[in-house]
């Protein structure tokens, strides 16, 4: 993932937005997908 292109996802990564539990999955079509840990744990499963 290039730094930069936005910014929302980028503080996300580095854990510095909503209280560091949110992480992001890179889609192959391109999108950004987004959530907290414990949703994606869910989904996951």
């Amino acid at each position: 993932m290039s730094t930069g292109e936005n910014t929302l996802a980028n503080l996300i990564l580095e854990n510095k937005f909503i209280g560091g539990d949110v992480v992001v999955i890179d889609c192959v079509d391109g999108g950004l997908v987004f959530g907290k840990k414990e949703e994606l744990e869910l989904v996951k499963r």
